[in-house]
Formats: structure tokens, C-alpha cells, sequence
């Protein structure tokens, strides 16, 4: 197997560039780095990602794994692993070691998985998760890593995004990512149903008042936050699956955590989706509650415990 080389990488593949992806790629490529992606088979927003960011697009994944010293894995939880498998097969071809870093939003359980079809081959798993909205990556935003070889995070970010490595063993980042985002994500759910309750109550306007004058913070992360979870609902309810493998793994409830998933679900084909579209963000407290409670397709809650649409 061939020696690892985490010094001095240059040649950075991102798969793939979404929204985070191009974030990650906006800072790598001012740092002085090539970043490299695949276009096969991605969407035409994915290229206007590249565009933007300065991402040179090479034509099919294995010309990427050949070319890159490192390679970022953004993808969705369902396509982790097969992210993972995918790299694996197409770096036997390489003559050199090779970083493979998942970002990706999954429970420890899932990087176990990963962490094994890389065992006895020429490349070096690092378990990593970023933390925070794309848009303010570098003054808000934070990546962790954990594992053999997470030290190269510091060397790709430097002091343009803050970094934190959470030990030795794989899988550690991604835990961190689970209670993260199990806390923000239980955030913006409590607020869908409180907003829905006090609509159907005709006391909105006493119940955002209230919000404004005893929680502030929760209202800005909440008219900040909300209308990105319409553009990745799906991508939100594979993550809270993700948490709840994550707490019934460590013998804790999971039920809050899969009616998240299903609730976030059912956003994905409210009107919401195109409101935040249209409209400029972020949208204030009222008008958020105002269209959850009008739209055609409303987000909804049955004596069965399941969110309908």
C-alpha cells in the first residue's frame, strides 16, 4: 500500500459541488488550491456552482479520483456509501495514496461502513462534518474531522474557516454533527408546529410578539434558517434518519427524531418551496407562519403521530 501524503495536497476534487459544496470550494480555491468535480450526470445547478466557484470540471469520476490528491465527498446520507464504494473502486487504478474526506451529513454507524471498504487499500478515510449555513461558512460556519489524517482539514482552511479536530477515531465528527444538528433541526420543527397551533388558534400575531420579546435568538436563527430547509427537505429528513440510527445506537428514543424526518418530508412539497424562491429572504417571523398555514399543500399532524401533506 502506498505511503500516505497529507502535507502538501494541491489538486482538490469535490463530489459534489451543492450549496455547501461550492461554499467549501469558494475558500479552497482562494487558498491557492486547483478543485476538480465531474459534471456527469449533475444538474445544471451544480455547473452554475462550478462556474462561480472556479471548479474546473473533468469528464467522469475517474478522471477525478486520478487527478486529485484529496477529495471532498458532499453528497447526500442515502449516497454516502455509495459515494464511498464508488471512489474505492475507481482508486485502485491510482499509483498514490489518496484523502478521502465525508462531509456528509450520517450517523458514526454509517462511517463505521465507509471506514471498512477502505480498509487494506491506498486510501485514507477522514471521518469530517461542517456545521453551519453555506452562505456564512467563513464567519459562522465550522468544519470537525476525527481520525487518522483529520490534521489536513488545518492545513486546507487554515484560519479562513474555523476548524476543529475531535481526536483519533472515525466517527467522532460525524456524532458531533448528529447532536448538532439534532438541536437545530428539533428547533425548527417545534416552531412549525407552535406556528401551525397558534394560526389555527387565530393568535399569530400575539404568538410572534411573544417569540420576539423572550427569544430572540431562536427568531433569527428561525427567519434565517427556515427557508433553507424548503430547497433541501429531503436532504433534512435523510439526515434526521441518520440521527435517530444515531440514538438508537446509543440505547436513547428516537421517535422525536424520525417524525422530524417526515416532517421535513412533507416541506418539500408545501408551498413554501416557492414562496422562499420568490420572495426575499429571510423571510420575516408572520409572513413564514402566514404561508405555512395558507399553502395548498399544508404541513400537517393526525392522531396516527404521522405528518401528512
Amino acid at each position: 500500500m502506498a505511503a500516505f501524503k497529507t502535507s502538501n495536497p494541491s489538486v482538490v476534487g469535490i463530489l459534489y459541488p451543492g450549496t455547501m459544496g461550492a461554499a467549501l470550494a469558494d475558500v479552497l480555491v482562494a487558498r491557492g488550491f486547483d478543485v476538480i468535480t465531474t459534471l456527469n450526470g449533475r444538474s445544471i445547478r451544480t455547473a452554475e456552482h462550478c462556474e462561480r466557484s472556479g471548479i474546473v470540471t473533468r469528464n467522469c469520476l475517474a478522471d477525478v479520483v486520478r487527478e486529485a490528491d484529496l477529495i471532498f465527498s458532499t453528497v447526500t446520507p442515502n449516497a454516502a456509501v455509495t459515494m464511498a464504494e464508488d471512489v474505492r473502486q475507481a482508486a485502485v487504478r491510482r499509483d498514490r495514496s489518496l484523502i478521502y474526506i465525508d462531509m456528509n451529513s450520517v450517523s458514526p454507524q454509517t462511517v463505521g461502513r465507509m471506514v471498512k471498504k477502505f480498509q487494506n487499500s491506498s486510501v485514507q478515510f477522514v471521518d469530517a462534518a461542517v456545521h453551519g449555513i453555506a452562505s456564512r461558512l467563513k464567519t459562522q460556519g465550522a468544519v470537525f474531522a476525527s481520525g487518522p489524517g483529520a490534521d489536513v482539514l488545518n492545513r486546507l482552511f487554515g484560519t479562513d474557516v474555523r476548524v476543529r479536530i475531535l481526536g483519533n477515531d472515525a466517527g467522532r465528527a460525524s456524532l458531533m454533527k448528529m447532536m448538532l444538528g439534532g438541536m437545530s433541526k428539533g428547533i425548527i420543527g417545534l416552531f412549525l408546529q407552535s406556528s401551525l397551533l397558534a394560526q389555527n388558534s387565530e393568535m399569530t400575531d400575539e404568538f410572534c410578539d411573544e417569540l420576539d420579546h423572550y427569544y430572540p435568538d431562536v427568531l433569527s436563527f428561525v427567519e434565517r434558517s427556515l427557508p433553507t430547509y424548503v430547497q433541501h427537505a429531503g436532504r433534512r429528513a435523510q439526515e434526521m434518519r441518520e440521527f435517530a440510527a444515531t440514538l438508537e445506537s446509543n440505547e436513547q428514543p428516537s421517535e422525536i427524531a424520525l417524525e422530524l424526518s417526515t416532517l421535513f418530508s412533507s416541506l418539500e412539497e408545501s408551498d413554501l418551496a416557492s414562496v422562499c424562491h420568490h420572495e426575499p429572504t429571510p423571510l420575516k417571523l408572520k409572513r413564514l407562519v402566514e404561508v405555512i398555514s395558507a399553502t395548498r399543500s399544508p404541513v400537517k399532524y393526525n392522531r396516527s403521530d404521522t405528518f401528512l401533506v
